[in-house]
């Protein structure tokens, strides 16, 4: 079985990224070579909370980000995994402000996922 790898909303943003600073070029390159070369040795997940942050306002590259991700398996975002990022924010392990960044890694982690694929640091 292959191990799986839970895909945030920073990695088909990075995908689709039209900046050209070079943070953001090396990001989107680094992204894409992934995608191409190495995503398909994994069993890729995402979940609502990712595509709705996808959705969220109008952007270059956003229909192309979602379609990305538009085949990959759901996690479920239920009560434990809610609760588990509001215990990473009440106990500062993820910062307040971050909500989305917390119930990723909570999805993440209630679902076992062997990997949190991240822009995020």
């Amino acid at each position: 079985m292959r191990e799986t790898v839970y895909v945030e909303t920073t990695i088909p943003s990075a995908y689709v990224s039209v900046r050209t600073d070079a943070g953001s070029v090396y990001r989107r390159d680094a992204t894409r070579e992934w995608w191409t070369q190495q995503s398909s040795r994994f069993s890729l997940r995402t979940s609502q909370a990712v595509v709705d942050e996808i959705k969220a306002g109008i952007w270059p590259g956003q229909d192309e980000a979602a379609s990305l991700i538009a085949d990959l398996p759901q996690l479920e975002i239920n009560e434990e995994v809610v609760a588990i990022a509001e215990s990473y924010i009440r106990h500062m392990l993820m910062p307040a402000g971050a909500t989305g960044d917390a119930l990723h890694l909570a999805t993440a982690c209630v679902h076992e996922v062997d990997y949190l694929l991240t822009w995020n640091i």
